[in-house]
């Protein structure tokens, strides 16, 4: 169908948008939850993020039908999709929900971490899902007690307790390996405006396990910018007071050459995700896209209405967008009609 084509055209020049911005950002990370949809078939959502312009930018990739659940299932699904785009160099974090399957032992994050060279297994949705696992069960246990207190004793409920039990779970697969992975988290804070007063003196351990987990970084080049951003007091000022302001002063005033290691680890802080929250909000547009009306609907077809859903506003704002869609739909080949015609 001509629809499902335009569709097609669609997606293809948004991929190919976004395929240049990963090519030139310098880090990229990459956000993963699954659902499942009203055919009952699993959909895994994978969201990539960078800096772009100086800010940090999150983008739907893609939905994925998976088969295989297990962690190395899942896991491969990853690096098949990612494969294309060359990023082995430059993912430098990984962001999942609490579930042992994706961030257990044998889950996804450990498989993924393994076959990276940089920092990858940073995981900071663990913290906020954890926080919302105990905001989940303090809200059950008062439940619990209301529905108590108006029945008695003759009804058991067990929903508080399995839930507590989920909670013990977490804190038992995903706590250890959240502490191990804590120092680097303290350490990228060396190039945190609101550090600067607080720390003064370089600290030496931090640059030392910012090293480890990103080879690229020059440590004299790190600790020699370092020591300039702590003495002058012009980055201590309001314009510079947090990571996205002090990094978008480098860049506007030219500066990234001399600090071109401090950019690279503000960089990483920027691109590195602090939740699994652009995943759910892609999962939301997936209840509204493949309904029961609509349960047939395609992969291809749904991603391009995904895209056209959740990012209509960086469609809109590209004024060639349009053009490149009605290019790529006229260029196609096998078609009765000719639509492409050069001018008189």
């Amino acid at each position: 169908m001509m629809q499902n084509e335009i569709l097609d055209c669609i997606y293809e020049v948004y991929i190919e948008d976004m395929k240049e911005k990963l090519h030139a950002a310098r880090y990229v990370a990459v956000e993963v939850d699954d659902t499942t949809d009203v055919t009952c078939k699993s959909q895994f959502a994978i969201i990539l993020r960078y800096v772009e312009n100086c800010a940090p930018v999150e983008r739907f990739f893609k939905f994925v039908e998976v088969h295989d659940r297990t962690g190395s299932g899942l896991a491969q699904v990853i690096l098949d999709e990612l494969a294309p785009y060359d990023l082995q160099n430059k993912l430098i974090a990984q962001s999942y929900d609490g579930s042992t399957v994706m961030s257990g032992d044998t889950g996804v994050q450990t498989i993924f971490q393994s076959r990276q060279t940089t920092g990858i297994g940073l995981k900071n949705a663990i913290i906020s899902d954890f926080i919302s696992a105990i905001v989940r069960v303090r809200g059950n246990l008062s439940l619990n007690m209301e529905k108590e207190e108006a029945v008695g004793k003759r009804r058991r409920i067990t929903t508080p307790f399995e839930d507590a039990c989920e909670v013990c779970d977490i804190l038992t697969t995903q706590l250890p390996d959240w502490l191990e992975r804590s120092d680097l988290h303290l350490a990228l804070s060396v190039v945190d405006p609101k550090q600067f007063k607080k720390l003064r003196t370089i600290p030496s351990t931090k640059i030392d396990t910012i090293v480890q987990n990103y080879p690229d970084i020059n440590r004299h080049f790190l600790e020699t910018e370092i020591e300039v951003l702590y003495s002058n007091e012009s980055f201590q000022s309001e314009h510079t007071s947090t990571v996205t302001k002090l990094f978008t002063f480098l860049n506007q005033s030219e500066l990234t050459g001399e600090f071109q290691e401090v950019g690279k680890v503000l960089e990483i802080l920027l691109a590195t995700p602090v939740h699994t929250a652009e995943p759910e909000r892609s999962f939301s547009t997936l209840k509204r896209i493949k309904s029961f009306a609509r349960n047939a609907t395609s992969q291809d077809k749904l991603n391009a209405l995904a895209v056209l859903s959740v990012y209509k506003d960086i469609i809109t704002k590209d004024p060639q967008f349009n053009e490149k869609v009605i290019s790529k739909f006229a260029l196609q080949e096998n078609r009765r009609a000719q639509f492409m015609y050069k001018d008189a």
